[in-house]
């Protein structure tokens, strides 16, 4: 717990503290999850210091549909699934991961 706290006061934001406490949790196999003052401190770590979206994407449409335009990807029929995939993914907004 302290480690964490070390590591918010210095400035690391609250989705890395939560991959701190996986690791430990891993390496440890104490359950670090498990304790109520290690949630709470997470927790409150996010609304102290929620994460911060762009509210635009850092890629330009135009050049990403140019690039789906070639092969791979078209013609459709020819396309492999995962590409298939992408595109729509791409096309339609939703987030792969």
């Amino acid at each position: 717990m302290d480690y964490l706290q070390f590591r918010f006061e210095g400035g690391v934001a609250a989705s890395t503290l939560k991959v701190y406490a996986c690791a430990i949790d891993a390496f440890h196999q104490q359950g670090v999850f498990t304790d109520r003052r290690v949630k709470a401190f997470l927790k409150g770590a996010f609304h102290i210091k929620p994460p911060v979206r762009d509210p635009y994407p850092s890629w330009e449409l135009h050049t990403v549909t140019q690039a789906l335009s070639y092969g791979p990807f078209e013609p459709l029929r020819k396309c492999p699934f995962m590409g298939t995939y992408l595109e729509d993914s791409v096309l339609s907004g939703d987030h792969l991961c």
